[in-house]
């Protein structure tokens, strides 16, 4: 449970070394962060306790992945990762 609790928080400690060279961020002193970073690695636990792990990279793996599937999920439809006037979807759309 502990391989998939890191992985469901692995993306903001990610982002926290990479902003670690340009100090601390601001945000770390909200409880909102706090509590989001708590869920998330609640949802990896729970994550890899509904699809058993068999090991710790696959425990790790469930974890990294649930966050990143339900907030693709919970996102707008009208959010798209665009570059100028470029869009992924119209891209598609060609």
């Amino acid at each position: 449970m502990l391989w998939s609790a890191l992985g469901g928080i692995t993306p903001d400690l990610t982002r926290l070394v990479k902003a670690g060279a340009l100090g601390a961020p601001s945000y770390l002193k909200s409880w909102f962060f706090w509590v989001s970073f708590i869920i998330l690695a609640l949802l990896g636990v729970a994550a890899a306790y509904l699809m058993p792990a068999t090991n710790e990279k696959q425990a790790f793996a469930f974890g990294f992945s649930a966050p990143e599937i339900l907030s693709r999920l919970a996102a707008k439809q009208d959010a798209d990762r665009k570059v100028g006037d470029f869009t992924l979807r119209t891209w598609w759309a060609a």
